[in-house]
């Protein structure tokens, strides 16, 4: 199978992270990366440095595929503007997927995001554009993950939970069945979420 040519936003280690999955799906060759300046890591030594955002709009003409391997940590407004940005370029924007996740067949992941090692996404869930599901997160029959959101890693969302847009959690909470969680929300790593949380809560804790 011809695998297609993508670059990565990003030199930090999330973007590690993703370029790791990206090459374990076989699927994509990444033939370099775009950051603000040249990463000093061994680990991106074996990949051509594009140059900073301004040459994206040169890059696509030549590489149809880039993906933001930039994190998220409380705040998704970087991520957000990257996202679009690459879309107005005219990039395409694959979804990734781990082949040491499990998804459900009827699970539905939008474009952009990212789906890590020893994520569990079950039937019918449904994850937006641009997400990060992380590293042994799992989320449950039904449940709903808007665009531009992070669940950290070994988070569990149990069934029909619905998060909004923009939001934030944190490494190992857990967030009951049915629960609403409001956009632009942040709950810290750890917390256990039994009731509705409205847009912009920040929720540490039990």
């Amino acid at each position: 199978m011809l695998k297609k040519r993508i670059v990565i936003i990003g030199t930090g280690g999330h973007a590690v992270s993703c370029v790791d999955v990206i090459e374990a799906t076989k699927k994509f060759v990444v033939v370099g990366v775009v950051s603000k300046e040249i990463s000093q890591s061994h680990f991106w030594s074996k990949f051509a440095y594009l140059g900073s955002d301004e040459c994206l709009i040169d890059v696509v003409n030549t590489v149809s595929n880039a993906f933001i391997g930039i994190g998220q940590i409380k705040d998704s407004q970087l991520r957000t503007e990257l996202y679009c940005k690459l879309k107005e370029i005219g990039f395409q924007m694959p979804k990734i997927v781990s082949n040491h996740a499990l998804v459900s067949r009827s699970a539905k992941i939008g474009e952009g995001s990212i789906v890590m090692h020893g994520a569990k996404i079950n039937a019918g869930a449904v994850i937006g554009n641009n997400c990060i599901i992380n590293t042994g997160a799992i989320i449950e029959h039904g449940t709903q993950v808007g665009s531009n959101s992070h669940i950290s890693t070994g988070v569990i969302l149990n069934g029909d939970v619905t998060v909004g847009e923009n939001t934030f959690i944190g490494s190992n909470s857990v967030v009951r069945e049915g629960v609403s969680i409001g956009d632009f929300a942040l709950i810290g790593m750890g917390s256990q979420v039994r009731r509705d949380l409205p847009s912009r809560e920040t929720f540490l804790g039990h």
